[in-house]
């Protein structure tokens, strides 16, 4: 599945390649919790526990100006529950369809942010 990778230390965001939903949690080093659903379906990953772990890196993105968010981002297509028939190919039951926001839907919208002493 296509993503878009967040990189909050580097402040860059790029498209990766995944396997499954399985190789997010390694992008984010944590836990996977939905941050944000955007309104085309795909749906922003961050770490559940990003802030309890002393962050020094954050993003910002406008449709969630309630708090930046610690560490890195994934952001992936929507997800799509698998018939029976297809259970062998997908054994989570479900699975990612490619991301639709790309890279330049975020240039002037997602800022970062760095703080030295937390």
């Amino acid at each position: 599945m296509k993503v878009l990778f967040i990189n909050a230390k580097d402040m860059s965001v790029e498209e990766r390649e995944l396997e499954s939903h399985k190789d997010i949690r390694p992008l984010i080093n944590g836990w996977i919790e939905a941050a944000y659903r955007y309104e085309n379906g795909d749906v922003l990953y961050v770490d559940e526990e990003g802030l309890l772990k002393n962050p020094r890196h954050f993003f910002l993105i406008p449709e969630r100006g309630d708090q930046p968010l610690a560490g890195n981002g994934v952001i992936v297509g929507r997800e799509v529950e698998v018939e029976e028939d297809q259970i062998d190919k997908h054994p989570e039951g479900f699975y990612h369809l490619d991301v639709k926001t790309t890279i330049s839907d975020l240039v002037g919208k997602l800022s970062f942010a760095f703080s030295p002493i937390w």
